[in-house]
């Protein structure tokens, strides 16, 4: 009886490490797709239920590919665990990073109305530029639907076209 109580408690243990690995970005720690479409539809439903305010960030490197080309990847993996980094230790714990794919990463900002989101990516992208000497764009849109991602994601590429 006790082999099977150590047994179960090892093997829960060992379940949980798993579903952490698997909702996490081996490059950068932060939290992967995965997690962010199950987060995104949870926070949606939040926001239908109770009205609680989210923000929805979408923020891209600018020049990434460049970089990548020039300094190589060693270089440009750092630059993204840097910049993991940075956004962690720049935000809330509260606050839900995820490194979407490539140089793209998303923040959600929950009980965060869209004028003070506005106001902490204006934060970020000075205190980026001057630590990183890197420049991002980004999308800011509330969180409230199903279209949140792709309004935020249209925003962002806006913003980089007028860069």
């Amino acid at each position: 009886m006790k082999n099977k109580k150590v047994s179960s408690r090892v093997l829960g243990k060992q379940l949980k490490k798993f579903k952490k690995l698997s909702y996490t970005d081996d490059l950068t720690g932060l939290h992967n797709h995965r997690r962010l479409e199950e987060d995104l539809q949870h926070r949606i439903n939040t926001y239908l239920r109770y009205k609680i305010s989210f923000v929805l960030i979408i923020l891209d490197i600018d020049g990434f590919k460049q970089i990548n080309d020039i300094k190589g990847h060693s270089q440009a993996d750092d630059i993204l665990k840097h910049l993991a980094l940075t956004l962690k230790t720049s935000l809330r714990q509260t606050d839900k990073i995820y490194r979407y794919g490539g140089d793209e990463f998303v923040i959600i900002l929950p009980h965060t109305y869209l004028n003070r989101g506005k106001r902490i990516v204006k934060r970020l992208q000075r205190k980026i530029k001057r630590e990183m000497k890197i420049s991002i764009t980004c999308g800011v849109v509330k969180l409230k639907d199903e279209t949140s991602f792709d309004r935020a994601d249209k925003k962002m590429l806006s913003n980089k076209r007028k860069k």
